[in-house]
């Protein structure tokens, strides 16, 4: 498998997460108002393959985040 990068966030001072739930209807119900994020970091992971990205998901804090997508290269 060819590696890849995607985006970690860690904030500062609380949360981040998101609720995803199904309504009595079936219909996806997302609540993201502990996603906003004023202060923390964002940084480069690369990761060599599916394994090592289920590895990074398992080990998630409640305080950080994955986003799909690389930083601009002029961010170390």
């Amino acid at each position: 498998m060819t590696p890849f990068e995607i985006v970690s966030f860690a904030k500062t001072g609380g949360p981040l997460t998101k609720r995803i739930s199904l309504s009595p209807e079936g219909k996806v119900i997302s609540n993201g108002s502990a996603c906003v994020m004023s202060h923390g970091q964002a940084c480069r992971v690369r990761l060599g393959d599916l394994d090592a990205f289920a590895v990074l998901i398992t080990e998630l804090h409640r305080t950080e985040a994955i986003a799909l997508g690389a930083l601009n290269p002029s961010y170390s």
